[in-house]
């Protein structure tokens, strides 16, 4: 370093350059008390000693408590991932990444999901959900639509309404259930409501 002290450099590419350039000079400069270099000692030392290095970079993982919440979802920075909801109030271990997380509970890992950087937002998987929420997640939106329009015009207008100013996955989940309102009231009284 001493060398490069008076050296004025633009980019970090010509300071790695002459900071090699330079190593190779020590390293097979003779060191001043023993007749070697320590590139001679490398060789005979350290070389057959080392292993080899791993196939796979090293990932870097964070860690984090939480709650599971009443909807069996998890919050990690601002997003909400699915858990098996027989687990919702206690407490798990989240392990990430840039891109994966994963759940643990008792040491055993319960979820995997790909990363969203995408807050306010759900990443679920269907078998994480109670089974009344899975016919939910299992209905389409053009199914519900025709659903609607099987009860009327008004009730579809409203069913589309409710697609076109909600997330897909929270919007079947109502339109599920405001369709369901049939089977309590019947169609007529439905339509004349949505009226």
């Amino acid at each position: 370093l001493a060398r490069l002290r008076h050296c004025k450099f633009t980019n970090l590419a010509d300071l790695n350059q002459e900071i090699i350039r330079l190593l190779k000079i020590a390293n097979n400069k003779k060191l001043q008390r023993y007749n070697y270099t320590r590139n001679e000692l490398f060789n005979t030392l350290e070389k057959d000693a080392l292993g080899k290095l791993p196939q796979d970079a090293y990932v870097y993982r964070e860690y984090q408590k939480a709650t599971v919440g009443n909807d069996y979802h998890v919050k990690l920075h601002g997003h909400y991932y699915s858990v098996p909801n027989n687990l919702v109030k206690n407490e798990i271990d989240i392990w990430y990444t840039t891109n994966m997380i994963e759940c643990y509970y008792q040491g055993k890992c319960i979820a995997k999901h790909v990363r969203s950087y995408r807050e306010m937002d759900k990443t679920t998987v269907i078998e994480h959900m109670p089974i009344s929420h899975q016919s939910y997640a299992k209905e389409d939106v053009e199914t519900l639509k025709t659903k609607a329009q099987e009860v009327g015009m008004a009730t579809k207008l409203i069913v589309d309404h409710i697609f076109m100013s909600t997330r897909e996955a929270i919007a079947c989940r109502r339109v599920c259930g405001f369709l369901k309102l049939v089977n309590s009231y019947g169609a007529i009284a439905l339509e004349k409501m949505c009226e």
